[in-house]
């Protein structure tokens, strides 16, 4: 149940009984798309330090790239959400 008190707050309830929780919102839009920016150069660098790991350490680096990979697709994912 959201309870609106102006545009930029919510109040949301949650639980029940004794474990009920009352927890106030912000809401902000445009927030990922300032910091877009950021994680796609994060993503460039990362794949450039993958591929200098790469070239460096030849096929034993396999485990360190996907580890890498891994990470980078991990926290994209979680910067867009």
């Amino acid at each position: 149940m959201c309870h609106l008190q102006n545009p930029s707050q919510v109040r949301q309830t949650t639980g029940f009984g004794e474990l009920t929780l009352t927890l106030d919102h912000e809401i902000t839009t445009g927030v990922a798309l300032v910091h877009f920016g950021w994680h796609s150069q994060f993503s460039l660098v990362a794949s450039l330090l993958d591929v200098l790991i790469s070239i460096t350490l030849g096929v034993s680096a396999l485990p360190v790239n996907i580890i890498i990979g891994v990470i980078v697709v991990l926290g994209l994912g979680t910067a867009a959400g």
